[in-house]
């Protein structure tokens, strides 16, 4: 039915899939709450139970002023190969030396879908990653929705350069999910026939696009094959088919949910306390599967006894902070499950409890037919 759960072989483990990755910023909330309630950073527990992530991902621009500034600057090189370790080494000052080593740690390298690389500023990002703290070296298109030769010489130009360096790191070559359904297919085929072994996908929402289709129709035959999707929105105003808790049902195999800001600017006199009471809210509920506006009047159906909650009652500060560590937290626990379902073939009845997933599956996922897809 297009989703499954995988094991992938990695230098630091074993990481079970449907999973989703912690992002920096929610590292750093995870450490600010820690810092204030003054619970020891180290050894790291959560409800009892040792880390639950496996996969660590940090976000760094790569857009064109950055480029320009690499290229124009002596220093450009190692100036972002220090903010690269700066984005990977939080984990570090958080987590004991060996729950850290365990995470395996990369980039998602946020580029601007109008913008266009030429094969040399990808190959910079691939050398600064190469040089870096990080597991796996990501390679993004050298334009969003790129024909699919121009993409496929700038994976082997780019990995021509790597084998120079003497790279031993995998390589994940990343798609944007805005491509014909054609243009997609031959990217991924060309990804799992050379041997990359993985392959990123740059998708905001998880709504119908076609290369969801492609994916959900081939999952079956990419054996021994890790699918990553990287940005996911936490939400989207007014559409409940944005549901990145939800990937899975794609075939997507782990998912990385970007940086997205919510609740009102701060003025200038205001204080940090009328700040936190007039904050436009978002929380994650388990039986909707996703974050959504919550009414203050209904918080408590929201929270329950994990940190970030007991965080919520207890700080003046920003409590959106605390929401989106429960949404982190909760968010595994999901995946966890999904995955049990997965493997004991209740997965569909699972998603389908799911009230705010139920219309999503039966109208955009269950039976589209190939008619349909050549209208994207």
């Amino acid at each position: 039915m297009g989703s499954r759960a995988i094991s992938i072989k990695t230098s630091e483990g074993i990481i079970e899939t449907p999973t989703r990755s912690l992002s920096a910023s929610e590292l750093m909330k995870l450490k600010g709450i820690r810092n204030e309630s003054e619970i020891p950073a180290s050894p790291f527990d959560v409800a009892d139970e040792p880390f639950p992530w496996q996969i660590y991902e940090g976000t760094i621009k790569y857009d064109r002023n950055t480029v320009d500034n690499m290229l124009n600057s002596s220093n450009g090189l190692s100036d972002k190969k220090s903010t690269i370790n700066s984005k990977i080494s939080p984990v570090n000052s958080l987590l004991g030396e060996g729950e850290s080593k365990k995470l395996l740690k990369m980039i998602y390298p946020k580029v601007k879908a109008d913008d266009t690389y030429t094969v040399q500023e990808i190959g910079m990002l691939a050398e600064i990653q190469y040089e870096s703290n990080v597991d796996i070296i990501v390679l993004p298109e050298i334009k969003a929705g790129c024909k699919a030769d121009q993409f496929k010489n700038s994976i082997k130009e780019v990995s021509k350069l790597l084998d120079n360096l003497g790279n031993k790191k995998p390589i994940m070559p990343v798609v944007h999910i805005n491509c014909g359904y054609h243009e997609f297919e031959n990217k991924i085929n060309y990804i799992y026939d050379s041997g990359f072994g993985m392959a990123g996908i740059i998708c905001h929402t998880y709504h119908v696009k076609a290369g969801l289709h492609v994916l959900r129709g081939k999952i079956r035959e990419l054996e021994n094959f890790w699918i990553h999707g990287f940005g996911a929105w936490r939400t989207r105003r007014n559409s409940q088919l944005y549901n990145p808790h939800a990937a899975q049902v794609w075939g997507i195999d782990s998912v990385g949910i970007g940086a997205q800001g919510g609740g009102r600017k701060k003025k200038d006199n205001d204080t940090q306390e009328a700040i936190s009471q007039n904050e436009i809210l978002r929380g994650y509920n388990s039986e909707d599967w996703g974050m959504h506006r919550v009414n203050p009047t209904g918080i408590e159906d929201v929270l329950c006894d994990c940190e970030g909650c007991k965080h919520y009652h207890s700080s003046l500060k920003i409590k959106q902070n605390a929401l989106d560590v429960h949404e982190a937290l909760k968010s595994h626990e999901q995946s966890v499950i999904a995955r049990e379902r997965i493997i004991e073939g209740s997965y569909k009845d699972f998603i389908k409890g799911k009230k705010q997933i139920k219309d999503y599956y039966e109208n955009e996922i269950g039976d589209i037919n190939q008619s349909r897809l050549n209208g994207f």
